[in-house]
């Protein structure tokens, strides 16, 4: 199916404009640390602080956790690079409402005025088996988050975390969105192997939370039974339950009448179902 007819079939009309697809057609990632740290003012880093004081008051257990904030991306043949440098998710929470609306992506750098983290988001397919021969893909609705609480998403997904997530090669530190993707699976779906990755597009949330998210789409070694009772043991906070979902456009387009998703969900599922990505 093409793009539009995707979104005409399963009713996402009203999310494709809340999206920008910055790039496509990229096989593999590359993070590159810039070591010049984000600076504020001392006006802004007092309303940050401000800001995220009052929002520990409404959600006691969130953390501030380190993130990569996006200076510039580049795209050579299928390779897609990505500059960041290290700051707080704070930061990107106090300036949500800097962030533009449209992401220039020429402009350097990226994050002049505002905290722009790079995240991650599949669509994760399940092991075939009779009688879902395409396997399921597994939805999630979210709990009292920062963003889209209450809202339906994919997982798994999450923050590239430049503290966490690369492993150590002969000249040191080598960034690598891989090891968020399987940092991501341990900690939502408990499982820690996937068979293939194929990453879908770099697209950009023109509302909420404004940030650029990686989706792709990820095979899973684990039928939907399995991954059901391997996550009853899990305790990820974020969600309230989970679900699994024939990988079928028709049985999507049911499974979502009357549910609200988060932006970057909706143009997963538009860049899973399509063919021409």
């Amino acid at each position: 199916m093409t793009r539009q007819s995707v979104i005409e079939f399963l009713g996402l009309k009203d999310y494709f404009p809340l999206g920008q697809l910055l790039c496509t057609g990229f096989e593999n990632i590359g993070l590159i640390k810039e070591e010049e740290a984000r600076s504020f003012s001392p006006e802004d880093s007092e309303r940050i602080k401000t800001s995220w004081r009052e929002h520990l008051e409404r959600n006691p257990k969130d953390y501030d956790g380190c993130v990569g904030s996006v200076v510039s991306l580049s795209q050579f043949g299928g390779r897609l690079t990505i500059k960041f440098r290290e700051a707080k998710f704070s930061e990107f929470y106090a300036t949500q409402t800097r962030r533009p609306e449209v992401l220039d992506v020429k402009s350097r750098p990226l994050d002049r005025e505002f905290c722009l983290p790079l995240s991650f988001g599949a669509v994760a397919v399940t092991k075939p088996v009779p009688p879902y021969s395409k396997g399921c893909l597994v939805f999630a609705k979210r709990g009292e988050t920062a963003f889209d609480a209450g809202d339906w998403t994919l997982l798994p997904g999450g923050y590239f975390d430049p503290k966490k997530d690369y492993f150590l090669g002969e000249d040191g530190r080598v960034y690598s969105i891989f090891v968020t993707i399987l940092r991501e699976l341990f900690e939502e779906l408990r499982v820690s192997r996937f068979e293939s990755v194929n990453f879908l597009g770099l697209v950009y949330s023109k509302r909420g939370s404004r940030q650029p998210l990686l989706a792709a789409s990820l095979q899973l070694p684990f039928t939907a039974e399995e991954l059901k009772e391997i996550t009853r043991t899990g305790e990820e906070e974020e969600v309230e339950q989970i679900f699994f979902v024939e990988n079928d456009i028709f049985a999507v387009r049911t499974f979502l009448q009357g549910k609200s998703l988060a932006i970057h969900d909706a143009w997963k599922l538009l860049l899973f179902f399509d063919k021409d990505t």
